[in-house]
């Protein structure tokens, strides 16, 4: 709903929710691997970031008079945004080897 009300930019969504199916999907080949991923202190860091920005985007903004709320929780959910990428990405470095022996495995 916070994209119909301007509240949030798609693409952000979009970023966000491509990188946790990318990752629950290489958590999930690691797993039949054998491989245990916990998740990253990055990750939760980023999960938090994420909660809060989207509380503050959902709170209704006529409930109480805080100036620039809306823009708070929009630079919140930018870092997480920042944050959600970097994670994303350290995740595939650290699984790299996932990929190594699945290919491998095929020959």
């Amino acid at each position: 709903m916070l994209i119909p009300f301007g509240r949030l930019p798609a693409w952000i969504a979009l970023v966000i929710l491509s990188r946790e199916m990318m990752v629950t999907g290489l958590r999930g080949l690691a797993s039949s691997s054998g491989i245990v991923v916990s998740a990253s202190g990055l990750g939760k860091i980023k999960s938090t970031l994420q909660y809060i920005g989207l509380g503050i985007l959902i709170f209704p903004l006529d409930l109480l008079p805080i100036p620039y709320l809306h823009q708070i929780g929009l630079v919140v959910l930018y870092v997480a945004l920042v944050l959600t990428v970097w994670s994303g990405l350290d995740y595939f470095y650290k699984l790299r080897q996932v990929f190594l022996v699945e290919e491998k495995g095929e020959l």
